[in-house]
């Protein structure tokens, strides 16, 4: 095939063009990855620091359980030592610190003090359905039964779950129908999770079967902890 000057000088133009295009491409594809790397990098630098927190939080909060198990004392001079504002302390950590502790001196039958802490924790994250059972507990143990219940009454209008402690309200005011009622509607919102119900539901149909006499908290040494990957 005959070429001419001028097509020849067409094609070397068109060859030029792709080589620049296939250079820029290079280019471009080095550039994202390096941009990747330094994501990538980053991310893991944040999710390390981010782990090293979740982690102390863990074992500031087992520790206090182990403590209490032992010596309510020892419990509370060690809270005494991490129940302190710092800068690499954040407000959300040092509120779950308080109702944890809170929840140790409740169980310890330390009602008044125990008040105390979930107010602090309430100080520090504006409440939680979870603080607002906790304190309708203390009211419940000094029989100001109508602010327990308003304060249930907060905690179910965000989680069902706490439909559990209304129940068990109830049972305290000897008002086993109503007992009955709340337990129900949790149960057939979930056979499974909510089996327990019908447990307690079958025991009060037992005529030897005690009633409550405070709140039955229950799991709440359980916490979910989420670290984040590499």
């Amino acid at each position: 095939m005959l070429i001419t000057a001028g097509k020849t000088d067409q094609l070397k133009n068109v060859s030029l063009f792709i080589v620049l295009i296939t250079l820029t491409g290079c280019l471009s594809t080095k550039g994202f990855d390096e941009h990747m790397d330094e994501n990538r990098k980053s991310f893991a630098e944040t999710a390390t620091e981010f782990n090293r927190k979740i982690y102390t939080q863990q074992e500031r909060e087992n520790k206090l359980y182990r403590l209490a198990d032992l010596d309510i004392d020892s419990c509370i001079e060690f809270a005494d030592t991490i129940l302190i504002p710092d800068e690499t302390y954040g407000r959300w950590d040092l509120s779950s610190l308080y109702m944890v502790f809170g929840e140790i001196l409740y169980d310890h039958d330390s009602i008044q003090f125990a008040y105390k802490q979930f107010l602090k924790s309430d100080s520090l994250s504006h409440g939680s359905p979870r603080s607002n059972a906790n304190k309708a507990g203390c009211f419940l143990k000094y029989r100001r039964d109508s602010i327990a219940l308003m304060f249930l009454d907060r905690a179910v209008s965000v989680n069902n779950d706490f439909r559990w402690l209304v129940g068990n309200y109830h049972e305290v005011k000897r008002d086993t129908s109503s007992a009955i009622e709340q337990y129900d509607f949790l149960y057939h919102r979930d056979t499974s999770i909510y089996r327990y119900c019908q447990d307690r539901i079958d025991e009060l149909k037992q005529p030897e079967t005690q009633l409550y006499s405070e709140l039955m908290y229950r799991n709440r040494r359980q916490r979910l902890y989420i670290t984040l990957g590499p």
